[in-house]
């Protein structure tokens, strides 16, 4: 038998919805998708983005995060 923190991919009773940036079928995995209604790639992109507004990291770093996530 599977619990949910064995199985943490996606939260009890969340649907399935098209992710409003890229489109991909998804659900919520706990990381907040279902509220923004974006994928986990696209957030984690959105997180890396809101770094670089800041200067946290460099335009190559971004993209090197983007090309790791996208694969």
């Amino acid at each position: 038998m599977t619990t949910q923190t064995e199985n943490s991919r996606f939260q009890k009773g969340s649907g399935i919805f098209n992710c409003v940036d890229c489109g991909k079928l998804t659900r919520d995995t706990g990381e907040n998708e279902g509220e923004t209604k974006t994928c986990k790639v696209c957030l984690e992109i959105y997180s890396y983005e809101n770094m670089l507004e800041n200067d946290e990291i460099t335009q190559e770093q971004f993209n090197e995060k983007v090309r790791e996530l996208r694969k």
